[in-house]
């Protein structure tokens, strides 16, 4: 015999049809919510190798100022050095140059003839070019001082600037 159908029993059936479509539709939404979750991860992960590209770019803009402002201090060391090497070489001229003044005052002095006349003799060296100025009293002895000063070791050259003394 076949069962008779009621309208509780029809109400169960559609009560569970009703609950199959909602199961269905939680399920659906279940993996609608996942497959969102997923998207939204995967945006998050986007913007991440975004931020990471921006703060790579922004790294290697970073480097290359460094880079050119090392450049630049180099190149600014660089003239530095070059200006320190002359400055070196104009100390070194310097002190040669007073080293050759004494060595010419102590020759003049160990000579009779020139060491009368050394109070009235000046003597300058530039660049290893001794001058001498002021008076002889002879011509010999005016001879005499730019010979000894032609002598020393370390004088490029000699202007013998010396004048006689009137009257003599």
């Amino acid at each position: 015999m076949r069962p008779v159908r009621t309208d509780r029993s029809a109400a169960f059936v559609r009560w569970a049809c009703a609950c199959g479509a909602l199961l269905g539709l939680a399920a659906c939404q279940a993996e609608n919510a996942e497959y969102e979750q997923a998207a939204d991860q995967m945006e998050e992960a986007l913007e991440a190798v975004v931020d990471q590209e921006e703060t790579v770019e922004a790294l290697e803009a970073k480097r290359a100022a460094v880079q050119d402002r090392l450049e630049a201090e180099r190149a600014e060391l660089a003239q530095e050095r070059a200006e320190l090497d002359e400055v070196a070489a104009d100390v070194e001229a310097v002190a040669t140059d007073g080293a050759l003044v004494d060595a010419v005052e102590r020759a003049f002095a160990e000579d009779p003839l020139v060491e009368m006349a050394l109070a009235s003799i000046g003597i300058r060296v530039e660049h290893g070019v001794v001058y001498l100025t002021g008076t002889a009293n002879t011509e010999p002895q005016r001879e005499k001082a730019g010979e000894i000063a032609r002598a020393i070791p370390g004088v490029a050259a000699v202007k013998n600037e010396l004048v006689l003394k009137p009257g003599s």
